[in-house]
Formats: structure tokens, C-alpha cells, sequence
């Protein structure tokens, strides 16, 4: 069996696959995630066997997925196409390397940085002072001191990107920095920027006024700080992907053992180093839904169209059921938090008669929920005290949810897998197969156990970069500051 059929092989989920075991060249037998202790008499309602069928995923098409994902990757990173809209916002190199640089110096001592995150549901904000290797205490080699923190939950009605929205960061960070003064700051954005640092475009519910898609989101902010009497030196923003690359230089002493970070939360993204440059590759404006589903359209209509992607259709406005917005992302909507747990809320209340609010107020926690906790009595506690309404919910009902959820989770890391391994092919093409290291981050991915399983059955090896939004932010500034 050749490497490439070997890999292919282990992304079927419904088939056992030969790992190739590194350490003594042998094959050890893997079998994909299922759930041990289902009742093997349980008798589902009829539309789960329906729904199993529609998201299935044969060999054949698994193959389709990859080469797709492999020829558009490979075009973005090479602009051999310059027609698409997506080649301004994709594979770009966003940030490269200074020469023989080093974190450490003499002058870093005592020296603290703010770093802002702006991600798809939170606003985390905080100082951070660098230790040197000598002065660190942490077994981990987090050679930082986080000196004070703030996060916020971001609600739909706040995601409308405007001057008042920079205002309110502004404040929000004064809070974290209190009597502090004359600091340099570090941006993480976790959306498409030109190469002036201009918004291109926002997903995951945000929406952007006029008024300041043509100016620099460092300047909004620096000029915000300055209204309020602070003197912030905004000198860096950076993509959160491009920040799990850059804390490893921290965290790892240098050692970058991964040439691919991931970002998995309320959406999806990815960082490659490619020679001494790190891109942003936007992952989830790649691909394509082989065989839409009907609640896949009703997830977004633009499903429906035969061979409709981001790389071979232009922008259609006013097409996505998703707040109006333009963008159509279908990777992300495919493996974020965002739309699996609205994918999932469509299934149940259509299938099961639930009531679980209006579009996208359901969140990636429900899916953790029922499937981090084995036993029925824990989750009816955790439903009881987050989902209220869901707590007379029968066995059969408990198992029928944590049913659709695999279902929908394994079709979901079968694009991923195909996804992270055609980057890994692009990257190391003359390497043979081996287990693929991702770094990544992701409040989805760290929490829902099932995927991470998932994922690692079938061949990743997965570090989580604890912080990385806020260190690689606050590490661009500091090698900004040095060039």
C-alpha cells in the first residue's frame, strides 16, 4: 500500500487502517472513534439512519476532497491564478523572519507588553512581561508572566466593527492596564487584512461599517488610546494563526517541530511556514461540499449550487442566511464552532421537535456537553444548569443527540483531516508519511474531546499552544521593535 493510499485509507472513518509505528517500523492496528459503552439494542428514530447515509463519506469521494483541497492550495501559494477574489485574502505571507533573531536580551528585563485578541466570540486582553530561560520557573518553558487579564464575551449585537467599537477596546484595555504608561502593543485580528493592515472582510457574524474599512486597524486603535490619554504604540497586528507559530519560539525554545498551526474555534484557520515566511492561509475559504445535505442549504443555500466554492465562484452578495453577509467559507462552515452547533440545531429541532432558540444562539459547548461526560446523570446536570429547557430530556432522546453530534463530527474532521494533510503534502513533498504535528488553538477543539479523537486516530498529532493569541501578539511587537 503506498503512503498517499495508506492516508487516504485512514480518513474513511467507517474502516480500520495500518499507522505506520515510527519507532520500530511495525503496523499497529487502529479502529476509528466509537462510542464503547452505546447500548448495543438501542433503537434509534428512523431519521438517524437516514442522516448516517447522507453524511457519509466513501473512499472515492475522500480522494476527491484531498485532490481539491491539494490543487487549490497549491495554486493559491504559487498565485498561479491571479483572477480570483480569493487570491488578495488567501496564502498570504504576512509575516517573515528577522535574521538570527533572538527573543532575549538584556533589555527585555522588566519590560511589559500589552497584547489585544480580537477573536469570533471573545475579547481577551493582557500585560505580559518576558522572563529569560535563566529566570523562569515554569516546567513548561512558558517563558512569560501574564500580569493582569480581562476577557469578554462578545454577543452578536456587539459585532459591528465601527469607531465606537475601537473606542470600547481602547477603555477596555485601559482597564487591564491600569497605571501603566508609554507600552508597546501587540494586535491579534483574527480575520483577512490587506497588506495595510485594512480590514478585506469579516465572517463569523461581524459586520464592518464604512467608516473604517479604509484605515489601518493599528491607527484606529493607537488613535483611540490617544483620545482617552494614553500613549499605546500599536506596532504590530498579526493573524491569530500566525500567532501560534510565533509563541513556539517562547514556549519551545525555538524549536519549531510543526510547519502547520491551526486555529479551531468559533472558525477556523491555519498558518504555514513556507521558507522563512509565515502565511495566513485562510483555510476556511477552501473547499467544497461534495454532497449537500438538506440542512446543509438551509445552513446556507449557496450549498445548493452544483461546484459552488470560494475558488472557482466570484463573491455573491446577499446569498448566506448568515446575517447577510457575503462571505462564503465553506471549510469554516464545515468544522467551526459557529455553524456545526447551527448545523446540529436545524437537525434536532427539525428531526426531534426541539425547541433550541433562534439561528446561531446555540454554542459549541452543547456539543462538548455530550460528549465529554459519559454518564446520563452528569449531563443532565450540566443541561439543567445551561440548558434548562432540555432537562427532561428522555434516555433515548440523550443518546439520539449524541448520536447526530458524531455524525456531523465525523464528516466534519474528514474534510479537516484531508484538509491539514494536503498542506502537509504541499509542504513536505519529498518526506515520507509519518504522524503530522499540528500546533494549534481553539476553544472547540481544546474542549470537544470526540474530535480530538478523531483527529488523532487517524494520524495528527496535536499540541495545544496555551495563550498563543496573546504571546505571539506581544512577540510580533517586540521583533517589530527590533528591526
Amino acid at each position: 500500500m503506498s503512503t498517499f493510499e495508506l492516508v487516504q485509507e485512514a480518513l474513511i472513518p467507517s474502516q480500520k487502517f495500518e499507522l505506520l509505528n515510527l519507532s520500530n517500523g511495525k503496523t499497529t492496528e487502529t479502529v476509528t472513534v466509537q462510542e464503547e459503552e452505546e447500548e448495543e439494542n438501542l433503537e434509534y428514530p428512523s431519521f438517524i439512519n437516514d442522516l448516517s447515509k447522507q453524511f457519509q463519506i466513501n473512499e472515492i469521494d475522500s480522494n476527491k476532497i484531498y485532490q481539491n483541497f491539494l490543487s487549490n492550495f497549491t495554486k493559491s501559494l504559487m498565485n498561479k491564478d491571479h483572477n480570483h477574489d480569493n487570491n488578495k485574502i488567501s496564502m498570504i505571507p504576512i509575516f517573515k523572519f528577522p535574521q538570527n533573531f533572538q527573543i532575549f536580551d538584556n533589555n527585555l528585563k522588566d519590560t511589559k507588553y500589552l497584547s489585544i485578541d480580537i477573536g469570533g466570540s471573545t475579547i481577551r486582553i493582557c500585560l505580559i512581561k518576558f522572563l529569560s530561560p535563566t529566570n523562569s520557573n515554569n516546567h513548561d518553558n512558558n517563558n512569560y508572566e501574564i500580569i493582569r487579564y480581562k476577557q469578554w464575551i462578545l454577543n452578536e449585537s456587539d459585532k459591528l466593527i465601527d469607531l465606537k467599537f475601537f473606542e470600547k477596546l481602547s477603555e477596555r484595555a485601559i482597564e487591564v492596564l491600569q497605571n501603566y504608561n508609554d507600552v508597546s502593543c501587540g494586535l491579534v485580528w483574527s480575520f483577512p487584512l490587506d497588506n495595510c493592515n485594512r480590514i478585506k472582510t469579516m465572517g463569523k457574524g461581524f459586520k464592518i461599517d464604512s467608516e473604517v474599512s479604509s484605515i489601518p486597524i493599528t491607527e484606529l486603535l493607537q488613535i483611540s488610546f490617544q483620545n482617552q490619554g494614553k500613549v499605546i504604540n500599536v506596532n504590530s497586528v498579526i493573524n491569530d494563526s500566525i500567532a501560534v507559530n510565533l509563541t513556539t519560539f517562547l514556549t519551545d525554545n525555538g524549536n519549531q517541530d510543526s510547519t502547520i498551526s491551526l486555529i479551531l474555534g468559533t472558525g477556523l484557520n491555519s498558518c504555514i511556514q513556507y521558507h522563512d515566511q509565515l502565511y495566513n492561509v485562510e483555510l476556511g475559504f477552501f473547499g467544497e461540499l461534495l454532497n449537500p445535505s438538506n440542512y446543509d442549504i438551509k445552513l446556507d443555500s449557496r450549498f445548493s449550487l452544483q461546484g459552488y466554492s470560494s475558488f472557482n465562484w466570484k463573491f455573491q452578495k446577499n446569498r448566506s442566511v448568515d446575517g447577510g453577509n457575503s462571505l462564503f467559507m465553506p471549510l469554516e462552515f464545515l468544522c467551526g464552532s459557529r455553524y456545526i452547533t447551527e448545523l446540529i440545531r436545524i437537525i434536532l429541532n427539525e428531526e426531534m421537535g426541539l425547541n433550541l432558540g433562534k439561528e446561531y444562539e446555540l454554542h459549541g459547548e452543547f456539543i462538548t456537553l455530550f460528549h465529554n461526560h459519559k454518564d446520563e446523570l452528569t449531563i443532565r446536570q450540566e443541561l439543567i444548569k445551561k440548558f434548562n429547557q432540555l432537562s427532561t430530556l428522555s434516555s433515548l432522546q440523550i443518546q439520539t443527540i449524541k448520536k447526530v453530534i458524531e455524525i456531523v463530527l465525523v464528516r466534519s474532521s474528514i474534510y479537516l483531516q484531508n484538509s491539514l494533510l494536503a498542506l502537509d503534502s504541499l509542504l513536505n513533498q519529498d518526506k515520507k508519511f509519518k504522524p503530522i504535528k499540528i500546533n494549534y488553538i481553539g476553544s472547540f477543539l481544546q474542549n470537544c474531546q470526540y474530535l480530538q479523537k478523531l483527529m488523532e486516530n487517524y494520524g495528527f498529532e496535536l499540541k495545544f499552544i496555551e495563550n498563543s493569541n496573546l504571546v505571539g501578539g506581544v512577540i510580533a511587537s517586540l521583533i517589530e521593535e527590533k528591526r
